[in-house]
């Protein structure tokens, strides 16, 4: 195999991660391992059997890929189309939200995700802190989303969310801390999610 057809193949499975560079490492090793591979037929053995692992699982993963993926299909709730959310953070989301008729507004889901900050009054003074309470699951889940939408794409180093991007950057420069800078993503994405999943579900109950 070139360096070109397996650079093409590392490029499909790792979402353009791994390029050219790591497939001439890897035929690298390759040849110089070449000889102890050949004549080595326990290691033959291990690597075909890993290979056949790895195979099951894949086929294991897309089994549960499609049966999320109904699931999610039953509830009418397309999170996917957001940026940076995928199948399986699309699910996460919604088990860790349930039902988001409990709450009223944005502001509610970010009290009980633990993004909205705790303030605390003592007379004419007013301080906010970091909320260490709410659901820690669905808080890391959105703390990621937050990362992925301040992210460039590796191959072009053009911000996969630019409007977000710009934001994040923005509250940076306004003197926030690079993770108060986060959490106000995290605050924006909230308000979007919930406004998408009040909307699917309004046409759900009432269809026009």
């Amino acid at each position: 195999m070139s360096i070109e057809e397996l650079g093409e193949f590392l490029r499909k499975d790792s979402h353009n991660y791994f390029t050219d560079s790591k497939a001439e490492t890897l035929l690298d090793f390759i040849k110089v391992d070449k000889d102890i591979i050949s004549h080595d037929d326990t290691r033959c053995f291990l690597i075909k059997s890993y290979v056949e692992d790895i195979r099951y699982k894949q086929r294991e993963i897309s089994t549960i890929d499609e049966l999320l993926q109904q699931s999610i299909d039953e509830l009418r709730v397309n999170l996917q189309s957001f940026n940076g959310i995928d199948l399986i953070t699309s699910a996460q989301l919604l088990s860790e939200i349930g039902d988001i008729n409990r709450f009223k507004n944005s502001a509610k889901l970010a009290r009980y995700s633990g993004i909205a900050p705790v303030t605390y009054s003592s007379g004419s003074k007013e301080k906010s802190f970091r909320n260490q309470r709410g659901n820690r699951k669905l808080n890391s889940i959105l703390f990621y989303i937050a990362l992925r939408q301040i992210s460039v794409n590796k191959n072009t180093d053009t911000p996969k969310n630019p409007i977000l991007y710009e934001y994040y950057h923005r509250k940076v420069s306004e003197g926030k801390t690079k993770s108060q800078a986060l959490v106000c993503v995290s605050r924006r994405r909230v308000n979007n999610l919930v406004y998408n999943i009040h909307i699917v579900a309004y046409h759900f109950y009432y269809p026009s």
